[in-house]
């Protein structure tokens, strides 16, 4: 029963990343680019800036939940001591990507209140590009004794690109459901239908480790991320579908 409420756990804290990854992304690189175009969806900002720390709050909250089952069945069923369970590179890496996590939010917060400059989005970056280390940290990939560096690092490309392509897609279509009847900028459909295009070669370079020697990263990453394999794999077709309908 832990390790299903686990797998839902991750699942959760997995779509949580996507939301802040795929927000920071889609703020800097098509609605930003779209606002210069258009004033109007400058408007959209501060909701995606909203959207953003919702994700990491949901991280924060789905990672401090999965702590407690597993650091409580090391301790209950192995009979080991909470020392012990807490001297875990797992349990070292959730602090590490709650603390994150908390960085991303106050950033969010903090730039919904004034005018977001391009440095300010650049922080946002940097901090989203640690989430997905942060997770590797806690995946299978981190538990292997062999080709373990490879494995995590394949692993943070594969979540980043994961988060990047679903995150920002649940972002462009919130911006669309605001305002139906205003027809979009062609370079917001065209900036994320190439965006969505790079996350899914990144993608496609993060599933694969090892050749022959070695399992798939797919097996390492574990059950929740087969999600984001399926839905990423399906985007540039969807995208430029939708491009073609708006256009």
């Amino acid at each position: 029963m832990i390790g299903f409420l686990d797998v839902l756990l991750r699942g959760l804290a997995l779509c949580g990343q996507a939301l802040a990854v795929g927000g920071v992304f889609f703020g800097l690189l098509i609605l930003r680019p779209a606002a210069r175009a258009d004033a109007r969806w400058a408007a959209a900002e501060p909701r995606t800036l909203l959207l953003i720390a919702a994700g990491a709050a949901a991280v924060v909250m789905a990672q401090g939940l999965s702590v407690s089952l597993q650091l409580g069945s090391l301790v209950s069923e192995l009979d080991s001591s909470l020392r012990t369970a807490l001297a875990t590179s797992y349990f070292a890496a959730s602090v590490a990507r709650t603390l994150v996590c908390g960085l991303v939010i106050a950033t969010a917060i903090g730039l919904r209140r004034r005018t977001p400059s391009l440095g300010a989005w650049l922080v946002l970056v940097g901090l989203s590009l640690l989430l997905p280390l942060g997770a590797a940290g806690t995946s299978h990939a981190a538990a292997r004794l062999e080709h373990r560096v490879p494995l995590l690092a394949l692993d943070a490309l594969h979540q980043l690109a994961a988060g990047v392509w679903v995150g920002g897609l649940f972002h462009l279509v919130v911006a669309a459901s605001r305002d139906g009847r205003r027809p979009w900028p062609t370079v917001l459909l065209q900036r994320f239908s190439a965006l969505s295009f790079a996350a899914v070669i990144l993608m496609s370079a993060g599933t694969v480790s090892g050749g022959n020697d070695g399992p798939t990263l797919d097996r390492s990453c574990g059950p929740p991320s087969a999600v984001f394999v399926i839905v990423a794999r399906m985007g540039p077709s969807t995208t430029s579908g939708f491009t073609e309908r708006k256009a």
